[in-house]
């Protein structure tokens, strides 16, 4: 795990960030800390970005802070992960994103963010989106699914935190991603599609679609 190896000297600097900060209301739990193979469902995430070329790797949590973080610090005991409270997690995603952002060091060139609801993403996808930014530079580098919907994980360059720190409520990013379609790099990643788990029903898909 940890490829840093890719971001030093000349290569730009790209930062992973976990969204885990909502408040699971259409689960009726917290589905970060159900189960999915050996660890929560929090962790899949966090494994995908810490073992990829992006660094460093924030996880932004909000909605029962203490509980996801102790969940995933076993998963993680050396460090490798920098945890961010967002206090006002109340008011939407947009301030997650916001909370991410903050955490950067000056020097990162661009963001990738990962949903934590979304355990499907592997590293290697995480790795095909940051190396298409790393051979375009390209202002947003989306995953796309095979019909060309939007997917995860989602990168973007300096030139839009600006933008992103300017959100406010329950959005993200893809308003940008929207406004600017047409410059926007896509990625094809093969496997199967990764999927936001919201409701009893998607957990259900996910335990039968296996760790």
């Amino acid at each position: 795990m940890g490829r840093h190896d890719s971001d030093r000297g000349d290569t730009p600097l790209i930062a992973g960030i976990l969204l885990a900060a909502g408040q699971s209301r259409r689960m009726g739990r917290n589905k970060l800390l159900l189960p999915f193979g050996d660890v929560p469902l929090v962790a899949h995430g966090l494994a995908a970005l810490a073992s990829s070329s992006v660094h460093p790797v924030v996880c932004v949590l909000g909605w029962q802070a203490g509980a996801v973080r102790k969940a995933v610090e076993g998963v993680f005991p050396d460090g490798r992960v920098t945890f961010v409270v967002n206090r006002r997690f109340g008011e939407g995603r947009s301030t997650s994103i916001q909370a991410g952002l903050a955490a950067l060091p000056d020097g990162a060139k661009a963001a990738l963010f990962l949903p934590a609801d979304v355990p499907l993403v592997r590293a290697k996808d995480v790795d095909a989106v940051a190396d298409r930014y790393r051979r375009t530079a390209a202002t947003i580098v989306v995953a796309v699914g095979r019909c060309g919907e939007l997917s995860h994980p989602v990168l973007f360059a300096r030139a839009c935190f600006p933008e992103l720190m300017a959100l406010v409520g329950d959005v993200g990013g893809r308003r940008l991603i929207r406004a600017r379609w047409g410059d926007v790099e896509k990625v094809s990643l093969p496997g199967p599609e990764p999927f936001d788990v919201d409701t009893p029903g998607d957990y259900q898909r996910l335990l039968e679609h296996g760790a």
